[in-house]
């Protein structure tokens, strides 16, 4: 999930060094929020759809990826899904699926240079065989599948997300199961203009196992990256990875007093003027509860911000912002014994809950793009 603008130098800077002591943020703005309407959803053949991330090219025009659920023949198939949205009018989009019957296909992450140039990644998988990574371009016309690579030996590989940087340059993560010992591991490639190649990823500090990527984002020529793993004491915990030409720095390792325990992190994004977020959750298994998390850089270093817990347990999902006085963090929460979706919005002050509708949730929110930056906002939905 990637927001482009113009970066200043000294953000970048930041960036590819080591934490440093929290600055002070920015200055509120008045605490105000509009309200969330909910467009029409295409159901082609009565299938379930679920769409886990979107983007805006241009004005009044969205784009979404996930996958739809039916079953036939009494097997279960799961093919790859789009929507396209011309000014609130949603239809499908053409979208190809690469294994047959039983199929399983699911897209987790697009991204864009422009309205005619486009990546969604994924994962596929024969039901003989094991998982691999799916990489889809759209070229203004056509969606085409492109070959990606996979770790030697991989039991499954999937690519989350995707930052789509120009016509010759793209860089997906994710994660894949490596045979020795069954061990979750990071995955990343990069895409050169003609073909994927993959990048290795370095160990981060304190992670013992079951280590994933989760989400990318550019700020100028820098990558930064959120992901999860497994400490040797057996907790959850988040991360931060940066990477600027080979250079690669943590940002925010296990056992740094800006992440509770336990942790995950699920989404980053730059916010203009606002520095970069990232978002995920704090679960209390023992309890069955969870409580969001929000950490942000602003150019000297890591921070926390207070989340407000709107249920019994509340997941943030996803992250995007306007500006430094208006972000979005979106998810799930229980409410009285129900799920229902979840957006919490950023006023430079604190979060205010803006009501979103009840059951399933919210996954990916973005910002269309415009001359010079981003404005308005627009969500997927399950």
């Amino acid at each position: 999930m990637r927001t482009r603008y113009a970066v200043a130098l000294a953000l970048v800077l930041a960036l590819v060094g080591p934490p440093s002591p929290a600055a002070a943020w920015p200055a509120p703005a008045p605490e105000a929020a509009n309200a969330w309407t909910e467009i029409a959803h295409p159901r082609p053949g009565g299938a379930d759809s679920y769409l886990h991330d979107v983007v805006v090219p241009a004005a009044g025009d969205v784009w979404a990826v996930g996958y739809s659920f039916t079953v036939v023949g009494g097997a279960f198939e799961f093919r790859t899904y789009g929507q396209h949205c011309v000014d609130g009018l949603c239809t499908r989009a053409n979208l190809p699926s690469r294994e047959g019957a039983p199929a399983t296909n699911f897209l987790y992450g697009i991204d864009e240079v422009s309205p005619t140039d486009m990546w969604t990644v994924g994962y596929s998988r024969d039901p003989a065989e094991p998982g691999i990574t799916l990489a889809i371009r759209y070229d203004g016309s056509t969606w085409r599948i492109v070959d990606t690579p996979n770790p030697a030996g991989s039991f499954s590989s999937v690519l989350y997300s995707v930052a789509h940087l120009s016509a010759t340059s793209a860089f997906a993560v994710g994660s894949y199961e490596d045979p020795n010992g069954n061990v979750t591991r990071p995955l990343a490639m990069q895409w050169n203009g003609s073909s994927w190649s993959l990048v290795d990823v370095p160990a981060v500090a304190g992670c013992a196992a079951a280590t994933t990527l989760n989400d990318i984002d550019a700020v100028g020529t820098t990558l930064v990256m959120v992901g999860s793993c497994r400490t040797a004491s057996g907790q959850d915990s988040g991360f931060v990875l940066s990477k600027s030409g080979a250079l690669w720095q943590t940002q925010v390792a296990p056992g740094d007093p800006v992440l509770p325990v336990p942790s995950t992190l699920q989404s980053v994004t730059y916010v203009p003027g606002g520095g970069v977020w990232a978002v995920g959750t704090s679960n209390n298994f023992a309890l069955q509860t969870a409580a969001g998390i929000t950490i942000g850089n602003t150019g000297s270093g890591w921070t926390s911000l207070p989340v407000p817990q709107v249920g019994a347990s509340t997941q943030l999902l996803a992250v995007v912002g306007i500006s430094r006085n208006a972000v979005f963090s979106v998810g799930i929460t229980a409410v009285s014994a129900f799920a229902e979706r979840l957006s919490l919005y950023w006023t430079g002050r604190r979060y205010v809950d803006v009501p979103a509708g009840d059951y399933s949730n919210l996954r990916s929110p973005t910002t269309p793009q415009v001359t010079g930056g981003r404005s308005g906002t627009t969500s997927a939905t399950r």
